[in-house]
């Protein structure tokens, strides 16, 4: 059923995802640049702390880190994307450009696209 799928599920149907590409890459942009210049950890931190809820002790359990190490990447994405992960805009920008990539990642699996 259609209200089964899910965001991913429904982003999955469309046949062009070039749009979805470019929407992630204005979203998480500048979080790909510096964690291939300076720290690889943040990206992967920021998809733990949306998948915790930006709960930080769960995120810190998750990733083996302490939980300071979490707060402070947290800031340093914040200020690096420009937003506040508190703001519900803010945190539904940066989730929906992390679940474009699942998609873009699970199509790249499949060998339907080539992004």
């Amino acid at each position: 059923m259609l209200r089964d799928l899910g965001l991913t599920g429904l982003l999955l149907q469309l046949p062009d995802v070039s749009a979805l590409s470019h929407y992630a890459d204005d979203v998480l942009g500048p979080l790909r640049a510096n964690d291939l210049a300076q720290d690889p950890a943040l990206l992967p931190t920021l998809s733990a702390l949306i998948h915790n809820n930006l709960n930080a002790s769960k995120t810190a359990e998750q990733l083996h880190v302490q939980e300071d190490v979490v707060a402070e990447a947290r800031r340093r994405i914040e200020d690096l994307l420009a937003l506040n992960l508190s703001r519900v805009s803010d945190l539904t920008r940066v989730s929906m450009a992390l679940e474009v990539d699942d998609v873009i990642e699970a199509r790249q699996r499949q060998g339907i696209i080539d992004v």
